[in-house]
């Protein structure tokens, strides 16, 4: 491969990348209200009531897991269509393949047997 069909390739890639990236959509605001009140509800049990039994702490703690999951749900984003990223990776393909399969030149195989 030479230097102008690598560049060609890499601004492929690039902007693959870039259509994908662009795809996602991440709203902040209604995650982090959401885990504000989260938090808020379980500060406000605890300080509701005067004796709280162990199990009941133990029991509780097991949904901490959520605060950080619902926030990196929240930074990764989720697709705006459902139809957007095969339209991109097809656009891909097929300026892959009108690039380079006219001299067999394809994608390495990363499946190991």
């Amino acid at each position: 491969m030479n230097q102008t069909e690598r560049d060609f390739l890499i601004a492929i890639c690039q902007r693959t990348s870039n259509e994908l990236a662009r795809a996602q959509i991440t709203q902040l605001l209604p995650i982090v209200s959401g885990e504000v009140i989260f938090i808020f509800a379980i500060v406000l049990a605890f300080m509701k009531s005067d004796v709280l039994p162990a199990h009941a702490i133990a029991l509780s703690t097991l949904h901490f897991w959520i605060i950080p999951a619902i926030f990196l749900a929240a930074v990764v984003g989720v697709s705006q269509t459902e139809s957007a990223v095969p339209e991109i990776l097809k656009r891909f393909e097929d300026d892959f393949h009108s690039a380079f399969l006219p001299r067999q030149l394809q994608l390495p195989d990363i499946h190991m047997n």
